[in-house]
């Protein structure tokens, strides 16, 4: 492949990730806000999907899909990985301002509480 076609798939994807995050930042604005629980969980594994196992792939896709697939994991990892420090900060921050407000005792079962049962969590399985 040419340096022209690898600048232009690098500019496409980049230009891709950049609409996408685009999208995410104006859809979380203008989404109403509430008192509404939101649960966010991802999924990375090299597992072939049901969806793709159902397409009847012949041997050679098959072949290609487990790279594909392992490249996909390792990216959304890498994502994960980049966030979670900064989602980490953000609970802690307001876990210190809820514990300013809270008596001795409230704040003993409120750190109880989240010793058991922490706001961010990551399960890593090994298949």
């Amino acid at each position: 492949m040419s340096n022209a076609a690898r600048k232009a798939r690098l500019l496409g994807a980049l230009l891709a990730a950049t609409a996408f995050g685009l999208g995410v930042a104006i859809g979380a604005l203008m989404w109403p806000r509430g008192r509404q629980t939101q649960a966010l969980m991802v999924t990375a594994t090299n597992a072939v999907p049901t969806e793709l196992t159902a397409l009847g792939l012949s041997e050679a896709q098959r072949a290609e899909l487990g790279p594909i697939l392992l490249r996909g994991r390792d990216r959304v990892i890498r994502v994960v990985d980049r966030f979670t420090p900064v989602i980490q900060a953000a609970l802690d921050t307001t876990d210190t301002e809820i514990r300013a407000i809270l008596t001795q005792e409230q704040r003993r079962q409120f750190d109880s509480v989240r010793v058991a049962n922490p706001p961010l969590r990551r399960v890593l399985r090994k298949h």
